[in-house]
């Protein structure tokens, strides 16, 4: 069953609560060696890009580009520093919905290494990309929360009517016993 918290969580648009992976990639912004991209990522959270960042046509030089592989590299461990915790906090169906969230922005981050994009561009790419992932969230909570709420009105129905003699053939043990 979903708990309570992480469908506030993730309607309330932190879907990322409690995840371990948000504290890591949170401080590769202090990690010395990629300080000199601060002026041109966020290295943590989307919300910390600037307007001069979202306008920054340039691509990265060579320095540059090894520290976004030094930052990818961080952002990699940084997802599987929290996949046990999601595997047993977040519903199945939540995970893939990270995974792939975690892959665009991988794919997102070659395309400014190879400088097939800028920094702006990057920026508003991956913008749009964490604001799609938190409306997919969203969306896959609610569709777990309606079916929980279901299965609890159909629980609460079968508690409150007696079934006749014949039907308790057709259901198996399990159901028996919980109903009793």
């Amino acid at each position: 069953m979903l708990h309570a918290i992480l469908l506030t969580a993730v309607l309330s648009g932190s879907a990322w609560a409690g995840d371990p992976s948000v504290e890591c990639i949170d401080q590769l912004k202090s990690k010395d060696e990629l300080q000199i991209l601060v002026p041109k990522v966020a290295l943590g959270n989307v919300d910390d890009q600037t307007l001069e960042i979202l306008a920054n046509d340039e691509v990265p030089t060579k320095k540059e580009k090894e520290v976004i592989s030094l930052w990818a590299k961080a952002r990699q461990a940084c997802k599987q520093a929290g996949a046990e915790w999601r595997s047993q906090n977040y519903p199945a169906t939540l995970i893939p919905i990270v995974d792939g969230y975690y892959s665009d922005f991988s794919s997102l981050m070659a395309d400014l290494y190879a400088k097939k994009i800028g920094y702006g561009e990057f920026a508003k790419t991956r913008a749009k990309l964490e604001q799609e992932f938190m409306k997919n969230m969203a969306t896959e909570a609610q569709l777990i929360h309606q079916q929980e709420q279901a299965e609890k009105l159909q629980r609460e129905a079968l508690d409150q009517k007696p079934l006749p003699s014949s039907d308790l053939r057709t259901l198996d043990a399990a159901t028996i016993r919980q109903r009793r």
